[in-house]
């Protein structure tokens, strides 16, 4: 959901067209073909509708037109603050966006899918149980959380640096794979290989380096990899859960996949994702793919993107460069749904169209912010067992106490970005506090790091950004 906040007095919102809620089926005709005008919508057409006919009720009811003009919004919300940028430059002074999904085609038509073809190839089917998941994932926040400033934070400060290998990791490994864990939460040395494959992300090939070597989590992609992998300590239920670990969003993702579009026979189904079209019922042929046969639907999917009115956000932002307008976005490092790395390669491509970092921050500025999910609250698997009141005292920006619901841009950031707009005041950092207020530290924008200069690990003064 994407909201418009225009002179701080009207505000509008926008459903992007859909009628089906989650299902994609309203994007395909009857007759099995695209329905091109509602990928359209999905893409851009219905924000920009939005801004200029809710310009037009404010010029109309008050007889002048807005003084300033704000779009803010999280997921396909903060696609959207990113794709006015790019396609309607002038259609908002002011953005704020969340968590985007800027890369549709090698999110939904790759990425998300990817741990399910892991488990498809390298484990017979066979879903990790939620027990597995969780103490591996714990596993590489206990090994990493540590190296900002030597206390354990119970989330990962900078996972681009976080080198955790679950196949050397004796307390994770099964007795029978030269482990210590003997519980039935244990690891196979097969199965903390295909670990290490949902965290590199999809290959061409489903190989994966050696963590010492490569995490897959630079700014751009390997040679070999094709898209990046939710980083080490996210919670993997969302794309990598079994079908009894609700929601079962991994075979879901495909839903606005290019391969569903070509052949609906190998969607999901039957279950509350299905596709439905007059051309298939969803046989679940995607389970037979081997890793090449999946990488080249990954390739042809992006040659498709003409057809669903190229969905990717592309990177040149300079015509909103030039309008003056200023764009602040975040991305939680341990998001579930979307992965973090495709926020930091699109910066990067971006701010080398747009005169480098230097020039780029003077309207377009990044934040990183970790540990947190998608769009939610608190998801990296180091908190889990851990009791509400320790969750609480993890460095974060949201209001909502159940870190699920309602504010998705809280106040501060949506005031530091009229700061911006409205007073030239740029924001140099953002302040992150914990739920008890018992700990704050800031959060920088990329490419700038977090430095811990001394004093206690709880308070913002004892860090800088450099």
């Amino acid at each position: 959901m994407t909201r418009a906040i225009v002179n701080k007095t009207v505000s509008a919102q926008t459903d992007h067209g859909h009628l089906e809620g989650f299902s994609a089926s309203d994007l395909m005709n009857p007759d099995g073909s695209i329905n091109t005008q509602g990928w359209a919508n999905v893409s851009d057409a219905a924000v920009h509708e939005m801004a200029v006919k809710v310009k037009a009720l404010v010029k109309g009811f008050y007889s002048q037109p807005q003084a300033y003009s704000y779009l803010m919004g999280c997921s396909g919300g903060g696609k959207d603050g990113y794709e006015s940028a790019e396609k309607h430059p002038g259609d908002f002074d002011g953005i704020l966006a969340g968590s985007p999904a800027l890369n549709w085609m090698q999110v939904l038509g790759g990425a998300d899918m990817y741990p399910q073809i892991v488990y498809q190839r390298d484990l017979g089917g066979t879903s990790l149980t939620a027990s597995q998941r969780s103490l591996v994932s714990a596993a590489a926040v206990s090994a990493c959380d540590a190296a900002l400033n030597g206390q354990h934070d119970g989330y990962i400060a900078d996972p681009q640096q976080c080198r955790y290998d679950p196949t050397k990791d004796k307390s994770v490994l099964c007795v029978a794979s030269g482990g210590t864990n003997s519980t039935s939460s244990c690891l196979t040395t097969t199965q903390a290989t295909a670990v290490n494959k949902m965290w590199y992300g999809l290959t061409t090939d489903g190989t994966v380096p050696d963590p010492a070597v490569d995490i897959g989590q630079g700014a751009f992609t390997a040679p070999d990899q094709l898209w990046f992998g939710p980083t080490r300590g996210t919670d993997l239920a969302m794309v990598a859960g079994g079908p009894s670990d609700p929601p079962f969003v991994g075979p879901f993702a495909i839903w606005m996949g290019p391969l569903i579009m070509q052949d609906s026979r190998y969607g999901i189904g039957p279950g509350p994702f299905q596709f439905k079209n007059a051309t298939g019922n969803g046989q679940n042929l995607w389970k037979t793919f081997s890793y090449s046969q999946y990488a080249d639907m990954f390739y042809r999917g992006l040659t498709m993107l003409p057809l669903f009115a190229n969905i990717n956000v592309g990177p040149d932002l300079t015509a909103f460069q030039k309008s003056g307008g200023k764009l602040l976005s975040w991305h939680g490092t341990a998001d579930n749904a979307i992965p973090f790395g495709g926020s930091v390669n699109y910066y990067e491509r971006s701010a080398a169209i747009t005169g480098g970092f230097q020039e780029t921050r003077k309207f377009h500025r990044f934040f990183p912010v970790p540990g947190v999910a998608h769009c939610a609250g608190f998801a990296t698997n180091g908190i889990t067992g851990v009791s509400p009141a320790a969750a609480d005292k993890v460095p974060y920006f949201m209001t909502d106490p159940s870190g699920l619901g309602g504010t998705l841009a809280p106040e501060d950031w949506f005031d530091a970005l009229k700061d911006w707009v409205e007073k030239g005041k740029a924001p140099d950092s953002m302040q992150l506090v914990s739920q008890d207020k018992s700990n704050s530290r800031p959060a920088c924008p990329y490419p700038k790091k977090l430095t811990f200069l001394g004093g206690p690990t709880n308070a913002a003064a004892s860090y800088t950004c450099n």
